[in-house]
């Protein structure tokens, strides 16, 4: 199945409005445009384990307020690959902007979400990934991606929500490559709450415990890449938290125009010092 240059602008409830949930289903979706004033979902894929999908330069636009909400992508099993796509508006609540179901049995050995290139814009509401695990499946380490930007994020939700875990989760979602537009301010729990791959710090604390995006940790299971601290004033690191030093260091002061390099293993949610 190829779609391609379409727009699709319903005004009422749809559920969904592009149905795909059939077994070996192969599809190509893309330059598309998808709007939604209602609720639903936008696009549902097969459900089985031979379907691949590939999804590129696409616009996914709910309305941002309560009266619409719309999941974008529901996947049930298979690999797709979602690239060069904007995602902006209001998810329901319970749900996430892209959900990650297991409906008929086992997971395919290769199923897969690779999430590439894309832009997460003004979420009002919901997480940007819901997962549901099964008894005999799981989408833990199948969900990678990179180079992704994530903007204005107002929702209240967890950005990862995991129904039922079989294990503890997580992704491999790598950073955007160049510097971050703010600063970070040390703290011994600093935030990092943008996706890039350079940071200047300010502030003189000891850090000692590094969270992505929320300060409990819990979007740490979706981030797994290296970042550079820049100090633009002495701060340093302590060991203690989720930070791991070289040579076993409990800490490392890092003088002002010194850099740092810290890699992130979103499995074991620890941040080891890169030398």
């Amino acid at each position: 199945m190829t779609l391609r240059n379409c727009i699709f602008a319903p005004k009422r409830d749809v559920l969904p409005y592009i149905d795909l949930r059939l077994d070996g289903v192969t599809a190509t979706i893309t330059n598309s445009q998808f709007y939604h004033q209602g609720s639903g979902a936008m696009i549902a894929l097969g459900r089985g384990p031979a379907n691949a999908t590939t999804i590129s330069n696409c616009l996914f636009y709910v309305r941002p307020d309560a009266a619409a909400q719309a999941v974008a992508i529901e996947m049930d099993n298979g690999r797709t690959t979602v690239t060069n796509c904007r995602f902006h508006g209001r998810v329901p609540g319970d749900r996430g902007l892209i959900s990650c179901l297991i409906t008929n049995g086992r997971l395919a050995a290769d199923a897969a979400l690779v999430t590439t290139s894309c832009t997460f814009e003004g979420i009002t509401s919901g997480s940007l990934l819901y997962v549901r695990e099964g008894p005999n499946s799981s989408w833990r380490g199948r969900i990678s991606g990179g180079n992704n930007r994530i903007g204005n994020w107002t929702s209240s939700a967890p950005l990862l929500v995991v129904d039922v875990p079989q294990a503890p989760f997580y992704a491999r979602l790598a950073p955007t490559p160049g510097p971050a537009p703010l600063d970070l301010l040390a703290a011994p729990t600093t935030v990092v709450s943008s996706n890039y791959d350079t940071y200047r710090v300010t502030g003189t604390a000891d850090i000692a415990t590094i969270h992505w995006w929320s300060a409990d940790g819990a979007a740490d299971p979706l981030f797994s890449g290296a970042i550079s601290l820049g100090a633009a004033t002495p701060f340093a690191l302590v060991a203690g938290g989720n930070i791991q030093l070289a040579g076993g260091a409990s800490r490392r002061d890092v003088a002002a125009g010194a850099t740092v390099r810290l890699s992130f293993d979103s499995a074991q949610r620890v941040w080891s010092e890169v030398v």
